[in-house]
């Protein structure tokens, strides 16, 4: 008996799509496009907030912002010396660093080139788990002030801009045109 129900709707169905074929396939697209949007929104949803974060005890982490309700700003980062100052008076974090984005000209081993980047302090690379692939990430005495400026590069600007090239560790380049 539903067999006999299932085949009379699915011979309806098929009736119905050749009297009216546009707004069937109207119909279909709707669909598929309906069904396409909810798997992007829920791939996008699936990647920021049900899988972790690819970083150590990505519980753990967080972003400090500031707020200065006087001068109407609800948030903020901190400047390098307000970080020095929150950093010397922390009880609650047990690793803190800091990083801000910034564009960089790149000269020294052959074409010019403009990098997009981070001055960072040197917990950040233990704060997030970075590994240098050669050479080394950045240890707390290049963050003192007076030392030489030390670079660490992605792997991908490792390739790209210096071919592969292991040498290159320990070598000057200018950033900014400071060695």
């Amino acid at each position: 008996m539903n067999g006999e129900i299932a085949g009379s709707d699915l011979h309806y169905a098929l009736r119905t799509i050749r009297r009216a074929p546009l707004l069937s396939g109207v119909i279909v697209m709707s669909l598929a496009i309906g069904i396409g949007a909810n798997t992007a929104i829920f791939s996008v949803a699936d990647s920021l907030f049900l899988k972790p974060l690819p970083y150590p005890n990505p519980n753990r982490l967080g972003l400090l912002f500031l707020r200065i309700p006087g001068l109407k700003i609800q948030r903020d980062w901190p400047s390098p010396g307000e970080f020095a100052d929150i950093r010397s008076e922390n009880k609650w974090f047990s690793e803190m660093s800091i990083a801000l984005g910034d564009s960089f000209n790149v000269t020294g081993r052959g074409e010019p080139v403009r990098a997009e980047g981070l001055w960072a302090s040197s917990s950040l690379f233990h704060l997030l788990g970075g590994k240098a692939h050669i050479g080394r990430t950045l240890l707390p005495e290049d963050d003192q002030p007076g030392k030489p400026l030390t670079a660490v590069i992605t792997y991908d600007a490792w390739k790209r801009l210096f071919g592969g090239d292991p040498t290159i560790v320990g070598q000057a380049i200018d950033i900014n045109g400071q060695p």
